[in-house]
């Protein structure tokens, strides 16, 4: 999914793509354009955003406890790609709405 960016490893780009797969502050459209952009950033830009989105993800447990197992199935989901990586998005912001 996400284009080669030779200033990183191989694994934190697979730890991006599928925290970008289930990030619920980058909206569906925005991914395409983030992930076209991808290879542009630097090491230290990666691993900042990285570090954001292990953050969104553990403030997003936190405020749903009741639905971690949801949570934990749609992340499975991400790790696996698909079709279903693509409603991630809008499954989250679904969870988070019931929430509110």
């Amino acid at each position: 999914m996400l284009k080669n960016n030779p200033h990183v490893s191989e694994e934190l780009s697979r730890a991006v793509e599928q925290c970008l797969a289930i990030s619920t502050s980058i909206k569906i459209y925005e991914k395409p354009i983030f992930i076209e952009n991808y290879a542009q950033l630097s090491r230290e830009q990666v691993e900042e955003l990285l570090r954001i989105f292990i953050e969104e993800q553990r403030k997003f447990a936190l405020q749903v406890p009741e639905h971690q197992s949801q949570v934990a199935v749609l992340a499975q989901q991400a790790r696996l790609g698909g079709n279903e990586a693509k409603c991630l998005n809008q499954d989250f912001t679904s969870l988070l709405r019931f929430r509110i």
